[in-house]
């Protein structure tokens, strides 16, 4: 089968993944860090689905930027090897990637990295109208800047916090997808950046 775009997932620094709303023509591969020993039992499932469509790649080694560094070089490598007409997608909150991304990009291969695979399938229209996300958008904006939350764990608590506590982890987590599409949020090794 001949894929339509090839789907890089830096699992480090994306969490939670949904693999049932790719389509049949998007071949993925999932990067997994030296010391990630577990792995959340929907994506097990969702990737199990897959099939051939699916590949892992555990990295050797470990260190500061170990995983991206592999991620690098199998965009190289396939955009070596892949039809010029293949779209490469890099699922990843951090902006490290860009300058990369960028460059492969000039190099006339249809390439872009997503912070959410909503962007993929959704509309980021609809992330700017939840009323939640925009309130949270709201609430961010009235916080002195070294003061805001720095990683998202403890943006998520700050969100269920702000909407009443008793919400889903997975409901906020969904905001903190939001806020990435909107790109009123980055993060550059962990470490969250705002643009509000």
């Amino acid at each position: 089968m001949k894929h339509a775009q090839l789907l890089f997932v830096d699992l480090e620094n994306v969490h939670s993944l949904d693999l049932h709303t790719l389509r049949d023509d998007v071949k993925v591969y999932v990067f997994v860090g030296n010391q990630q020993k577990k792995i959340p039992f929907d994506l097990a499932a969702s990737a199990q689905k897959r099939g051939e469509l699916l590949e892992w790649v555990q990295i050797a080694g470990q260190g500061r930027n170990a995983l991206d560094f592999h991620i690098a070089f199998y965009l190289g490598e396939l955009n070596q090897t892949a039809p010029s007409d293949v779209g490469f997608v890099l699922l990843s909150k951090d902006t490290g990637y860009d300058p990369l991304v960028e460059h492969i990009s000039r190099l006339g291969r249809n390439c872009k990295r997503i912070n959410s695979l909503k962007e993929l399938a959704g509309n980021p229209q609809e992330s700017m109208d939840d009323p939640r996300t925009q309130r949270i958008i709201a609430n961010l904006s009235k916080i002195q800047k070294a003061k805001l939350p720095r990683t998202r764990n403890t943006l998520s608590k700050h969100i269920q916090t702000v909407l009443g506590g008793k919400m889903a982890s997975e409901e906020a987590l969904s905001i903190i997808d939001n806020l990435f599409m909107m790109r009123k949020l980055s993060e550059t090794s962990g470490r969250l950046t705002y643009n509000l």
